[in-house]
């Protein structure tokens, strides 16, 4: 998919055509050329002389650095990911735009991007918020078999406290015993999704960035891209 990116050369924001696309295996990304040449002389001739060399010294982020200086279409491996938020940046006289931005870890050194996906060419419709959620979707669903969940924060404990004395409170009142009652009836009639809700309820998790209740599984928050898990 086209994207519209964004970086800043002396304070002044900069845009310029690239595409992204999300694999199997991370998120392809093929940045537009003058966005490459700023990133060239930040990393410097030494650094890029070689692409094993940033291999070597920064893994699989290295690697995507590499392409990425080059100007050449380069994969950024999921585990790479360290968090994707989506923010609102003025673009031009069309006002503020919906864009992505990525932070993409490694041993010695990071980059960021920050995008907007869109189709067509002379009008473009951006798919900022369908891309964004895609994105977290696939995230979660990748790292999720390859992570060791870690115990709650003490910032997930105090949410979880704050959420079970609303709940009992809400319980206590005749009201409050009716709109739960209301709300498990519309949850799912059949044995599995009832089964479904009460293990959810059973795991309460929320994220300690925003406060959005979250799955056991998850590691970004769909809400604010915040990584729950390293």
């Amino acid at each position: 998919m086209k994207a519209l990116f964004r970086w800043k050369t002396g304070g002044v924001p900069e845009y310029g055509d690239g595409e992204v696309e999300i694999k199997e295996l991370g998120l392809e990304v093929a940045p537009p050329a003058s966005l490459a040449i700023k990133l060239r002389k930040g990393y410097g001739a030494k650094t890029l002389a070689k692409q094993f060399a940033l291999t070597a010294l920064f893994g699989p982020a290295g690697a995507a650095a590499g392409g990425l200086v080059r100007g050449a279409k380069f994969l950024i491996p999921f585990s790479s990911i360290a968090q994707v938020t989506m923010t609102k940046h003025r673009f031009g006289i069309f006002g503020d735009k919906d864009f992505i931005e990525l932070k993409v870890r490694d041993e010695k050194k990071g980059f960021e991007l920050c995008f907007a996906p869109y189709e067509g060419t002379v009008r473009r419709k951006f798919r900022t918020a369908e891309f964004y959620e895609a994105l977290v979707r696939k995230l979660n669903l990748v790292s999720a078999s390859s992570v060791q969940f870690n115990p709650a924060s003490e910032e997930e404990r105090e949410l979880q406290a704050r959420y079970v004395e609303e709940e009992s409170s809400m319980n206590s009142s005749p009201e409050g015993r009716k709109a739960v009652h209301r709300g498990r009836r519309r949850k799912g009639s059949s044995e599995s999704e009832r089964g479904e809700y009460l293990s959810e309820e059973a795991e309460i998790k929320f994220c300690p960035m925003c406060g959005s209740r979250v799955r056991p599984d998850y590691v970004f928050c769909p809400n604010c891209g915040y990584r729950l898990r390293k």
